[in-house]
């Protein structure tokens, strides 16, 4: 079994990683289409797109935050265009507009891109060691999960 000193390298190195993702969440983009977004309003695009539409509750849970904090944003976003509630639609279900699609599409295709060598790896690795990749990401999401805010 390894030791403290063993496993303190891969800390410091997730570390570095988690550091650089919080200052990328916080810094707004544009992806072409003259549309500026936190990362955090991109992605509940691409949840929209990825679930073709849903309610309040499911938003929350497929991004991981509150009810409030997607009734906010879906608020934010209708205002600039990239979402609709479908007033037929029990409970007002969100669905992306033209434009929003299209920003939606214009962040995945950055990431195709921009993700492809970490991507082709990932894809490359045998099923042992996949299966092992998966175990380490569910179990780090328990572990930040567990942190009181």
């Amino acid at each position: 079994m390894r030791d403290f000193d063993d496993v303190t390298p891969l800390f410091l190195t997730l570390g570095a990683v988690l550091t650089k993702f919080a200052r990328i969440e916080r810094r707004p983009v544009d992806f072409g289409l003259d549309v500026t977004l936190y990362p955090a309003e991109v992605h509940m695009l691409s949840a929209l797109e990825l679930s073709g539409g849903a309610g309040v509750t499911g938003l929350a849970s497929s991004c991981g935050v509150t009810k409030g904090a997607v009734s906010q944003m879906v608020k934010r976003l209708a205002a600039k265009g990239l979402v609709a509630r479908e007033p037929d639609e029990p409970r007002g279900r969100v669905v992306l507009t033209p434009l929003g699609k299209a920003v939606s599409q214009a962040h995945f295709e950055f990431h195709k891109a921009h993700d492809k060598d970490f991507l082709d790896y990932l894809r490359g690795l045998p099923d042992r060691d996949f299966a092992v990749c998966q175990e380490m990401c569910r179990r780090m999401k328990a572990w930040m999960e567990a942190y009181p805010e």
